[in-house]
């Protein structure tokens, strides 16, 4: 059977089978060259983004300050690392950002209901030394009556020597919660080796600022 060109069905049928078989391929190239292309404009995108985040963290948190760093990113299965390195006699660098993830969030949460409740536990213990030290001085002042007048006036002296201690004790504690309050500030110098981490929020991705502040020859 022919038809009007001569050709048999069979001839016909191989034909089509030849142009289905150079389609199959020819979309087989297009699509993976569509996919290498948007693995490369991804790859470009992040080495943008992240170079703008190192100047970000030059400019903000480093200035002209010393060492180097280096950005990491998390995504599409790419590490990317870029180092910078600048020069200076040393600054203070306050460490304060916003955007922790919500497990951090939550691992604070629990760590702080765990310092409550160790508070609780001192206060409680702190109560029941004080118990034990009014029976103490009950007892104390039972003796004093019974003592003369001189032993009383020493007793007196050893009160207020016991009064200047406990204010040397709350001026301890308050000194110590004004360095918790000041744990986010770093003091770097220059003869010292330093290193601190930053965490960069920018969209969907997710950056670890390492930055490592050595010394100067």
């Amino acid at each position: 059977m022919k038809n009007e060109r001569g050709l048999t069905l069979v001839e016909l049928l191989a034909v089509l089978a030849i142009v289905g078989v150079i389609m199959a391929l020819l979309g087989s190239v297009l699509i993976n060259g569509i996919k290498a292309s948007n693995r490369t404009t991804t790859r470009q995108q992040l080495q943008q983004e992240a170079n703008y985040i190192t100047e970000v963290v030059r400019n903000e948190y480093l200035g002209q300050g010393s060492g180097s760093f280096t950005i990491y990113s998390d995504d599409v299965n790419q590490t990317l690392k870029i180092e910078s390195k600048i020069i200076s006699e040393g600054y203070i660098y306050k460490l304060c950002y916003e955007g922790e993830n919500e497990e951090e969030e939550e691992e604070e949460e629990e760590e702080e209901e765990e310092e409550e409740e160790e508070e609780e536990e001192e206060e409680e213990e702190e109560e029941e030394e004080e118990e034990e030290e009014e029976e103490e001085e009950e007892e104390e002042e039972e003796e004093e009556e019974e003592q003369d007048e001189e032993d009383c006036e020493e007793a007196d002296d050893d009160e207020e020597d016991c009064e200047e201690e406990e204010d040397e004790e709350d001026c301890e504690e308050a000194d110590d919660d004004c360095e918790d309050e000041c744990d986010d500030s770093i003091t770097v110098n220059r003869k010292e080796n330093s290193k601190f981490y930053l965490k960069v929020l920018k969209g969907d991705l997710f950056y670890i600022v390492e930055t490592t502040l050595s010394k100067l020859h």
